[in-house]
């Protein structure tokens, strides 16, 4: 699959981006999830591999002059999501039997310090965050503790990253790329940093406007109400369920303690009645990730609770 061109920016150049963006995405969750074979991920591995630059990026756009608004697109997402495909095989693998694979991993990591996840202009700051996601989402912060010195300055950068939105939060400071809101993205990687807690979208029974205190929320913190788009809410006798097609859901935000979630496992019957997955929900002005409990049965002749009740 030939994805790095020499030419200019061209409707083929995009493609061959969206191409890679979607392909190692997909291989990443793939990864993630355990759905991949080790032979098809040492493959894909080392297909990437053979992608990356002498200086640890990868970029897909090769000429000598590049505006930053395509070095941002072409060079610095790529890269982040490269390297945390290899996050995540340096995790999970003891023994790693690809060529060059650590030093691959430590020009990829170095790249990044070098380029500081900085976006570009009204996108900046977005584009950190996001970053940082996907580098958590592929175990960033189970690789710092298993390997703390195995690339220390970018253990110290990770740090500083986290100190300094850390600072943000406390100072009241959370409004980034023209003056957008950032306030909950920001206790949502840090949350996802530091593992202890996470935002559930609730709805039904667990919610406080149903009118009782729920004891499996008593050390949640309501953060305000949410819509959940791309779903529906049905009424499924003594309690509701949400199920995927076009709709819309309203709810409530929690920020839970994670060890908490559990308990909530056991009480909605998760992976018989419900599967809890993590949802986009949108709260004010900001989206965000929440873990949220979706119906798994048969939804046919059920009736649908209408979004404006």
């Amino acid at each position: 699959m030939k994805f790095i061109t020499n030419e200019r920016p061209t409707k083929e150049g995009f493609r061959n981006y969206q191409n890679y963006m979607e392909y190692y995405s997909e291989v990443l969750d793939d990864q993630i999830s355990g759905k991949i074979d080790e032979d098809k991920i040492r493959r894909e591995i080392k297909e990437l591999i053979s992608y990356q630059d002498p200086d640890g990026s990868w970029k897909l756009i090769q000429e000598d002059y590049t505006p930053y608004d395509a070095i941002v697109e072409y060079w610095k997402k790529p890269t982040v999501l490269s390297t945390a495909i290899l996050i995540n095989y340096k995790l999970k693998n003891k023994k790693i039997k690809i060529k060059n694979f650590d030093k691959s991993l430590n020009e990829a990591l170095e790249s990044i310090i070098k380029g500081k996840l900085s976006g570009h202009g009204f996108a900046a700051f977005n584009f950190k965050i996001k970053s940082l996601n996907i580098l958590i989402k592929a175990g960033l912060k189970d690789f710092l503790i298993k390997y703390p010195n195995y690339n220390k300055k970018f253990a110290d950068f990770i740090l500083e990253e986290k100190s300094n939105l850390e600072k943000s939060l406390n100072a009241n400071k959370t409004r980034f790329d023209y003056n957008e809101e950032f306030k909950l993205r920001l206790r949502e990687i840090l949350n996802l940093m530091e593992n202890k807690k996470g935002f559930i979208f609730v709805y039904g029974r667990l919610m406080k406007k149903d009118g009782r205190k729920h004891k499996y929320l008593k050390n949640s913190k309501l953060i305000g109400e949410g819509v959940l788009e791309g779903y529906s809410l049905y009424d499924l006798g003594y309690y509701p369920g949400i199920v995927k097609e076009e709709g819309k859901v309203k709810g409530e935000i929690y920020e839970i303690p994670v060890e908490d979630l559990k308990n909530i496992d056991s009480y909605e019957g998760e992976g018989l009645v419900y599967k809890r997955e993590k949802l986009d929900i949108r709260i004010e002005n900001e989206t965000i990730k929440a873990n949220a409990y979706v119906y798994l049965q048969n939804v046919k002749e059920i009736n649908k609770i209408d979004f404006n009740i």
